[in-house]
């Protein structure tokens, strides 16, 4: 897809570039920020949304920033169903030192299991291991490929979402569901240079005036950005 140089965008754009990446670097504490060279200007319409994906292109850095303005949405997030199903549905074949990823099928209750074994109480454990087969094994819950959403965020205008680190692409989708009328996502990311030509390598280059470096103050977005009546 074409793209435009940063120094060619209107200022709105640059003001966007602008407050997506103190959202970054206020955000990401432990020194693998990235400053943002591309920056994705989404438009939806009443009722448009955008389902169920992830942003891991191999492309992409381990962080994307994502503004919303003007319409109210959810956001949602799911382990991905390769991930979610509990595939080892035998009681002789569980393990109970393997990890439990977060929002897969039955997460706390094997959670709970698992520390059963890891405290020796091995009656409760036995126990509680026939429960949770006999659960995983009821009508509907054995054919289930998905699971429900594990984290819900209720975007307003203005809202900055940080996602940050490489297994969040990896193991979750996310969706967006409009609550309100016309929203805008403006979302910011990191193309990794060596996968840009390098005769385009320009494009992602951009320069903030010290003095107009957005630095969280809520006064200053409300002046740019004031909500509708």
């Amino acid at each position: 897809m074409d793209s435009r140089g940063f120094s060619e965008a209107p200022p709105a754009i640059i003001d966007a570039l602008n407050h997506l990446s103190w959202a970054g670097k206020d955000a990401i504490k432990d020194g693998s920020y990235q400053p943002f060279n591309e920056l994705l200007c989404l438009g939806y319409r009443e009722k448009q949304s955008i389902g169920w994906h992830d942003d891991g292109e191999e492309d992409l850095g381990p962080h994307i920033a994502s503004w919303s303005l003007g319409g109210a949405a959810i956001m949602s997030f799911k382990i991905k169903s390769k991930y979610w199903v509990y595939k080892e549905r035998v009681p002789e074949n569980y393990d109970p030192e393997l990890p439990v990823q977060d929002g897969s099928q039955s997460w706390k209750q094997r959670n709970a299991l698992n520390d059963l074994y890891k405290a020796g109480r091995m009656q409760e454990y036995e126990t509680a291991k026939k429960k949770l087969f006999d659960d995983l094994n009821k009508k509907g819950e054995k054919t289930k490929k998905n699971g429900s959403a594990v984290l819900n965020l209720d975007l307003k205008h203005g809202d900055i979402v940080v996602m940050h680190g490489e297994d969040i692409q990896k193991l979750y989708d996310h969706e967006v569901k409009p609550k309100g009328k016309m929203r805008f996502g403006l979302t910011g990311r990191f193309i990794k240079p060596e996968n840009i030509p390098e005769e385009e390598h320009w494009k992602g280059n951009f320069t903030i005036a010290p003095e107009k470096v957005y630095d969280g103050d809520l006064a200053l977005f409300k002046a740019n950005f004031p909500e509708e009546d």
